[in-house]
Formats: C-alpha cells, sequence, structure tokens
C-alpha cells in the first residue's frame, strides 16, 4: 500500500470478467490483438 501512494498509483477493482468495467485495460490491449491478426489478402498464395 505504501509503494503505490509513494506512486500516486490509485489502485480500484472492477468486476471479474466483465471487460465493459475495465475500458482502459482492454483499449491497451486491443492494439496488440488487431496486430496479430492476418489479413486476408496477406495468406494468398500468387502463381
Amino acid at each position: 500500500l505504501a509503494f503505490l501512494k509513494s506512486n500516486s498509483i490509485h489502485h480500484i477493482t472492477t468486476a471479474p470478467f466483465h471487460p465493459s468495467s475495465n475500458g482502459q485495460a482492454e483499449r491497451a490491449a486491443q492494439s496488440p490483438k488487431k496486430a496479430t491478426e492476418v489479413s486476408p489478402l496477406a495468406t494468398e498464395v500468387s502463381g
């Protein structure tokens, strides 16, 4: 608890398995997920 106070970190809890209540973390996770999606055009084999 002292570490959080000394670094101005505010600890909050949210409902488990409820992504909409933790929007900031979900938004941060969205970018890497999108980056790892494979484009259908990238998988075509030209020949």
